[in-house]
């Protein structure tokens, strides 16, 4: 492994090096001062914001999403704008270091950072050129942080609103139209008063909302979004090895049996190691080995 960030704990090397830790290195890892912990996991946050050619394949692809479990609990709030600024990273990267778990788990790094800075989360939502599912986070997030706390959902609410009204602003050449966010969106609004349904409408009779996500607008009211639970990195590691476990016992029986006997230009493919989750599916069909042969 080459090129990897010079770190104050040593232990955060096993991040790069394993796909999977074990519960008692990740309490080893969580029992550093918690300051240059901090700065240690920052640090490996820049590393994977490097561009893909330059990150070593046995770097390990989980590296982000312990990362950012454990930054989350170093008891630092001041970490918002990082989260956020991951969140600008091109499809490309994000896709490589969170796979599905990106719209799994990344509301809630916005959700734990953001829940006291409300104001921020509304302006990010109005920003330009931002990937739809960037910005599904963020909207999924502040309604999480509505259904959890009695106490922000008046100020919430009116944020909604400001929303609304914002979208309903653009005109219809605008770039920041993004009609899958806004199904999204329109419903992650709970309980949206008379003001706001009609808000809502107006976006539907613009065209401004995909209509495929949750139906018209008459449908779109019979969604109501559960309330969703945070996980700590303990629970994230079970999870991974879960997964890890499954990777394996795939490979090790139906995966290597069919597609060995799978025929591609006269030639039968053979696999002779494990394939990562990002890696081309070896059957040929042209996707990523998780979203093919894993479904």
């Amino acid at each position: 492994m080459k090129d990897t960030p010079i770190l104050h704990h040593k232990v955060l090397e096993n991040l790069f090096k394993n796909r999977t830790l074990s519960n008692e290195q990740l309490e080893e890892i969580l029992a550093n001062e918690k300051n240059t912990l901090t700065q240690d996991l920052q640090t490996i946050i820049k590393f994977c914001s490097n561009e893909l050619d330059d990150i070593d394949d046995e770097v390990s692809y989980n590296l982000m999403v312990y990362t950012l479990f454990l930054l989350k609990e170093c008891e630092r709030e001041d970490q918002l704008n990082l989260v956020l600024d991951i969140l600008k990273w091109s499809d490309d990267k994000i896709e490589y270091w969170f796979g599905d778990l990106f719209t799994e788990y990344y509301w809630g790094f916005v959700y734990h950072f953001g829940q006291d800075q409300i104001e921020t989360l509304v302006d990010f939502l109005k920003q330009e050129e931002l990937d739809t599912f960037s910005k599904e986070q963020v909207a999924l997030a502040l309604y999480q942080i509505y259904l959890k706390n009695p106490d922000k959902q008046n100020l919430i609410a009116n944020h909604w609103t400001e929303l609304l009204e914002f979208y309903n602003s653009l005109s219809e050449e605008s770039t920041e139209i993004d009609p899958t966010y806004l199904a999204f969106f329109t419903s992650y609004i709970f309980n949206p008063s008379d003001y706001q349904k009609e808000l809502i409408e107006n976006l539907y009779d613009k065209g401004y909302v995909d209509f495929s996500v949750n139906g018209d607008y008459d449908d779109l009211f019979e969604i109501v979004e559960p309330e969703k639970n945070i996980i700590t990195v303990f629970e994230l590691n079970d999870e991974l090895i879960n997964f890890e476990k499954g990777n394996q016992s795939d490979f090790n029986s139906k995966l290597f049996e069919e597609f060995n006997k799978y025929q591609k230009n006269g030639a039968t493919i053979v696999l002779e190691k494990k394939i990562n989750r990002n890696d081309p599916c070896p059957c040929g069909s042209g996707k990523k080995y998780k979203k093919c042969c894993l479904s």
